[in-house]
């Protein structure tokens, strides 16, 4: 599980976004979205094999064919701006909540702080997560524009799916090396 009090590193961060966004991949790619990617749904097993849990809330929204907007389904920390306007999410809100985690796996903590979920929600409507680099030093740059890609306000400046992403990301590790 994860969500420890310091950030990991470059390389820790690298490898575990590579795999999430290649299970996310998967599930968008089958039309699948998770809706509530976040730290507490990300196993680890001891080997290092990453693995994402609880498509429950998949599953109820299909079941319940939610169209009311005074609904918000998620996790107020990782919401995606169009989640807390409406009930709408496609594949660029898991990017969007991918970014966040991101952000939180390299500075230990998340990008938004408030006194409620539902402040906390809001406050990506108004405000751009800001770049890891900004918050602790020696993220590189590279790391601090895919963080700022996926985390877009408007959904149509995000990557399209985590494949895209991933691709993203992979091609930084190999400029990085």
């Amino acid at each position: 599980r994860l969500g420890q009090p310091e950030g990991m590193s470059v390389r820790e961060t690298l490898d575990v976004t590579a795999q999430v966004l290649e299970a996310l991949a998967a599930a968008h790619e089958a039309g699948i979205v998770h809706r509530d990617i976040k730290p507490e749904n990300v196993l680890i097993s001891d080997s290092g094999e990453v693995k994402i849990a609880d498509f429950g809330l998949v599953r109820a929204v299909a079941e319940a064919k939610i169209t009311s907007t005074s609904v918000i389904l998620g996790t107020a920390a990782y919401l995606s701006p169009e989640q807390v306007e409406s009930t709408h999410a496609d594949a660029r809100s898991d990017v969007y909540s991918m970014g966040v985690m991101m952000f939180e796996l390299l500075t230990g903590r998340t990008p938004f702080s408030g006194d409620s979920p539902l402040a906390l929600a809001y406050q990506r409507l108004s405000f751009d997560v800001p770049a890891p680099g900004d918050v602790i030093p020696g993220v590189p740059e590279e790391f601090d524009e895919i963080v700022l890609r996926a985390t877009e306000r408007d959904p149509a400046d995000r990557y399209a799916d985590g494949f895209d992403m991933q691709r993203a990301l992979l091609a930084v590790a190999d400029e990085l090396d």
